[in-house]
């Protein structure tokens, strides 16, 4: 039996974090949510998702830095 497929969502709008997260679990994905960086990091090494869909404008850094700090240490995305 194939696994589901995961999606990190981030995003620090609560209504679009919402809409996309309901919408992608229509689908049969799996989907978890974040709405800062450090949650971002911090569940992109423990959940190991598929796909990450990240802002880049954050309130504590940018998505770019955390797609960076993801990169130093590799998380390989399911």
């Amino acid at each position: 039996m194939p696994s589901q497929k995961s999606v990190l969502l981030v995003n620090n709008d609560p209504d679009i974090l919402s809409s996309l997260a309901q919408r992608i679990q229509q689908l049969g994905v799996e989907v978890s949510t974040a709405t800062n960086g450090l949650d971002a990091a911090m569940r992109a090494t423990t959940e190991i998702p598929d796909l990450i869909v990240m802002s880049v404008d954050l309130p504590d850094t940018d998505g770019l830095t955390v797609c960076g700090k993801l990169r130093q240490n590799p998380v390989s995305t399911g």
